[in-house]
């Protein structure tokens, strides 16, 4: 038996955080029942917001609603 290390590791720290910020994604959906938009299928822009700020490296914005 080889004691070779695997080229690549996958998890939910490598080979980025993907795989932790969409298990949290589908966490937050789940738990708070998201609903999208009939017309546009799009989240609220409040759930958007909270969904970013749960994320390993939120994006930056400076978002204001008219």
């Amino acid at each position: 038996m080889s004691n070779k290390k695997p080229l690549f590791v996958i998890d939910e720290q490598q080979p980025g955080s993907i795989l932790k910020d969409f298990s949290m994604f589908l966490a937050f959906v789940e738990k708070e029942n998201c609903l999208v938009s009939k017309k546009l299928l799009h989240f609220s822009a409040k759930d958007i917001l909270i969904i970013n700020s749960n994320m390993q490296k939120p994006l930056e914005h400076d978002y204001v609603r008219p």
